[in-house]
């Protein structure tokens, strides 16, 4: 009876197989959310190339605008696929059938753009401002971003988008939403200084651009979906690896509006969304979604993860399930003619490489989740996780440790005075001085834009001190180089506070930045400790040292 059942799946699956290819071409539509440019250059190049057609597919794109909804047009029929951003998300929360096949983009490309001169370098200073938005609301990573900086909904006045950058150059509105590989390059072209509010920064890492479709599509045609889905992804592949190619087809056969420069630095900056040199592309790891749904449930949009559960299409199980089924019918037929312990030792090495390849890709993105790509330091998330670790081991021992906060003191005049290359490196160098200065027991992070915070585990107040004196003459006295050989130094402000036992993480690090902000009052350069009541003090004379005594 189980031997009959076998064999009924098997042929079951042989005649699908055959009638799917006996239909001919299956008709796809796809919506894109936005007009054609290269954010949509993988499913160009699926087109171009014939990898659709290779799978029997004939596919229709949809180019989009401002409201598009391609979650609407998948959920009511009127399109079999689509590409939404972090919203998908949310509808899924909300109980909708969506399904995520693919997340192109490992990093969100939206971010809020002030004027340079506007003084607003981060959240907090949206207080009171003006922010025109796509469609006239917060996005929630946006919302996220402002809590962070405790501004309200309230505190901010939201307008919907002209999409004319000129409203922000003529100062019609305090913060723009634009998106990186677009309006970054219309500003530099104008010659307008500006700032970057993004939310990555601040440790909010949401997905972009994901390829979705329906659970009613995935269950009535999974075939269809494998095939467009591989067909896409490989269409990415081929534009990542030919951008000027797929830059002149988007121009001259799909009819983009853009000029090829735009094109060319949207590629590239496109090009670092997707990560394709770290990551798969398409690649989901279950819990970033996790994290991007805690966002949504933080900031009252929705009220559980309940409804999350498969809303990763697993295509690999797919596959797999798809080899077994042929492998028992090549073993029936050719049982005669093929060694069976062969194939099964080819099958084990090649399930075995996956295996190693996957490990590799998790390793990949836990140091992509934890280190700040440009000073090579820990990121503020990965930071938070270490100094919990090493305060409960603190508390373990009866030990102590103390905190080291520091920020480069008018680091928006050198921006703005030698460009933001300049700015960038100015970053690394210190990121490197604290490195070189720092033990190996010492973690140290990039903590914002220009504050990097260390954490001496095992350390007494006074060792602190005699390290952010080494740490301060090292920075004074080390010379930085503009892109025209300009020579000029830096000069920054600490704050130093010894953790207590009652106290929380979150409190001690409060007391760092009241230390600092001290620092700032006191005219820069110098460093301030924060005086808790149960520690004794020290002198004016310790703290005012400049001398690099050895730790």
């Amino acid at each position: 009876m189980k031997k009959n059942h076998t064999t009924t799946k098997i042929l079951t699956f042989v005649v699908g197989c055959m009638s799917y290819s006996a239909l001919g071409q299956e008709h796809i539509s796809v919506g894109l959310r936005w007009m054609h440019q290269f954010q949509f250059a993988g499913y160009y190049a699926a087109v171009d190339q014939g990898f659709y057609e290779q799978e029997n597919l004939k596919v229709t794109l949809h180019e989009g605008n401002p409201n598009t909804n391609t979650i609407d047009l998948v959920l009511n029929n009127e399109l079999d696929f689509g590409v939404a951003n972090g919203e998908l998300i949310l509808e899924r929360l909300r109980g909708k059938p969506v399904v995520a096949l693919s997340a192109i983009f490992q990093n969100s490309p939206a971010v809020l753009l002030t004027l340079a001169s506007s003084n607003i370098n981060s959240a907090a200073d949206l207080k009171g401002k003006s922010i025109m938005t796509l469609d006239g609301s917060i996005s929630p990573e946006f919302l996220s971003m402002l809590s962070k900086g405790e501004v309200g909904l309230d505190d901010v006045n939201v307008i919907q988008s002209s999409f004319a950058l000129q409203d922000l150059i003529n100062g019609n509105v305090d913060a723009f939403n634009g998106y990186l590989p677009n309006e970054p390059f219309l500003l530099q072209k104008l010659g307008v200084h500006y700032h970057t509010l993004n939310p990555q920064n601040l440790g909010i890492d949401f997905y972009s651009d994901f390829l979705f479709t329906s659970q009613k599509l995935i269950d009535s045609k999974p075939q269809v979906v494998d095939d467009f889905r591989r067909a896409t992804l490989k269409g990415w592949r081929y534009a990542l690896a030919n951008p000027e190619r797929m830059i002149h087809s988007i121009r001259n056969k799909w009819g983009s509006n853009k000029t090829l420069d735009e094109l060319r630095y949207e590629a590239l900056a496109i090009s670092n969304l997707v990560r394709s040199e770290l990551v798969e592309i398409g690649y989901i790891k279950a819990d970033r979604i996790d994290e991007m749904a805690d966002v949504f449930i933080d900031e009252g949009l929705i009220a559980t993860r309940y409804h999350l559960n498969n809303f990763i299409y697993r295509a690999e199980q797919r596959a797999i399930t798809t080899a077994n089924n042929r492998v028992i019918l090549l073993s029936i037929i050719l049982f005669t003619m093929i060694a069976l312990c062969g194939f099964l030792t080819f099958v084990m090495r090649k399930l075995r490489l996956e295996i190693e390849r996957r490990e590799e890709v998790e390793e990949r993105l836990r140091h992509l989740a934890s280190i700040d790509p440009l000073t090579q330091l820990y990121n503020r998330r990965m930071f938070s996780q270490l100094i919990e670790i090493e305060e409960k081991q603190a508390r373990r021992n009866h030990s102590t440790y103390c905190l080291v906060l520091l920020d480069i003191d008018l680091f928006k005049n050198i921006n703005d005075q030698y460009g933001h290359n300049t700015g960038d490196k100015v970053i690394e160098g210190v990121a490197r001085t604290i490195t070189n200065i720092a033990r190996e027991s010492d973690i140290c992070a990039r903590f914002g834009g220009e504050e990097f915070i260390v954490m001496l585990p095992n350390t007494e107040l006074s060792d602190a001190l005699i390290f952010t004196q080494r740490l301060q003459s090292a920075l004074n006295t080390h010379s930085f180089v503009t892109d025209t050989q300009q020579a000029f130094s830096v000069t920054s402000s600490y704050g130093i506070v010894q953790w207590d036992f009652e106290e929380s993480i979150t409190q001690v690090i409060a007391h760092a930045d009241d230390a600092l902000y001290q620092a700032k009052r006191s005219g820069r350069d110098c460093i301030r400790i924060y005086r808790h009541p149960l520690l004794p003090n020290m002198t004016p004379t310790q703290k005012n040292i400049r001398s690099g005594s050895q730790r």
